[in-house]
């Protein structure tokens, strides 16, 4: 239809401001903001590395998180109580898993191996139902349903190849917001849930042209309290965003 082909509105967004991180406590990979913290993921000896912090981006704690197999966490989300992420091995034969932490200690308490399906896996976002993830190896976004100890994919959403790879997902409001940095279209995107289809190219309703500040754009999650408003990993700060047409 007329929709797959027609160009993508973009939409301006605006810089509203940084707050750098305590050094050593960076933000590379993605944020997550839960219910009482927000949560920033990076990687350091082998381990994944997740730093707490208040709303504010006071800092309160990092845990130090070993995964047997992989030594790589990517773009992290929330979902009540619980913080999603997918992870790789860096070097050596490829191995992809998704973990379900506990946010009040970080501990694991599910995980799941999708090596079969996707070989270089990064964001993860949880929507009740579904786990969505993004990744390099089969370029799109993959759904899977929980059944029992494992992930069933039962989709895969292809988008433009210029997008390249997907470096966060986020869920809300009946859209799918993915952020993209490695290709020839670089930004935030928005996809309508239910318009998305398999087995044909989907393109975004809409997009926002995010700036990168300090490095390549990262993962991001939603500023508590606004429909419209974003945080930004940037290595050792988070940048917060205002994306026009959300109010």
């Amino acid at each position: 239809g007329a929709a797959d082909t027609g160009a993508i509105e973009e939409k301006k967004c605006t810089l509203l401001g940084t707050h750098v991180l305590p050094e050593g406590k960076q933000a590379v990979q993605g944020l997550a903001v839960g219910a009482k913290h927000c949560f920033a993921a990076t990687n350091g000896g082998g381990h994944g590395l997740v730093h707490r912090f208040t709303h504010d981006w006071k800092y309160v704690s990092s845990t130090s998180i070993q995964v047997e197999g992989v030594d790589h966490l990517g773009a992290i989300s929330h979902h009540r109580g619980s913080i999603w992420g997918g992870w790789l091995t860096s070097t050596g034969p490829r191995k992809s898993m998704v973990t379900e932490m506990r946010a009040r200690d970080l501990t694991i308490v599910r995980q799941f191996d999708i090596t079969g399906d996707v070989t270089w896996i990064d964001p993860v976002c949880f929507d009740g139902t579904h786990v969505w993830v993004g990744d390099l190896s089969d370029l799109g976004i993959h759904r899977y349903k929980i059944k029992g100890d494992k992930l069933v994919r039962d989709a895969i959403f292809r988008y433009p190849g210029a997008m390249h790879f997907s470096q966060g997902l986020v869920i809300r409001d009946k859209r799918l917001y993915t952020i993209h940095t490695f290709g020839e279209m670089d930004g935030l995107f928005e996809f309508d849930l239910k318009q998305l289809a398999t087995g044909k190219e989907n393109r975004p309703q809409r997009s926002w042209p995010i700036a990168e500040s300090t490095m390549h754009l990262e993962g991001f999650d939603f500023v508590p309290g606004t429909h419209d408003q974003v945080w930004h990993s940037q290595g050792q700060q988070v940048d917060r965003w205002q994306l026009d047409g959300l109010a």
